[in-house]
């Protein structure tokens, strides 16, 4: 799960600091994919053996996932502004 949450922190940076068009295509790949390799860490354990805990990580990661969409959008619209679209 570390792994996985370094990883997407990468990609999500990179998202930023890119304004290559074919680069932000793969980063946005490689993200989606990351997405559902973090949300199927979380939801197998918890389909298994609802808890509490289990609960909570599932929340958690909800959290971070919504994040990067509110985020993004966020990030779009200022461009937008800038450029007077």
């Amino acid at each position: 799960m570390r792994a996985l949450l370094l990883n997407y922190l990468d990609q999500r940076i990179l998202f930023y600091r890119t304004r290559n068009e074919q680069l932000l295509s793969e980063i946005n790949s490689q993200t989606a994919k990351l997405q559902a390799a973090l949300w199927s860490a979380v939801q197998v354990p918890a389909v298994a053996q609802p808890t509490p805990l289990t609960s909570l990580a599932i929340a958690g990661m909800n959290e971070v996932l919504n994040s990067q969409g509110y985020t993004q959008a966020a990030w779009q619209n200022r461009l937008r502004l800038r450029r007077g679209v």
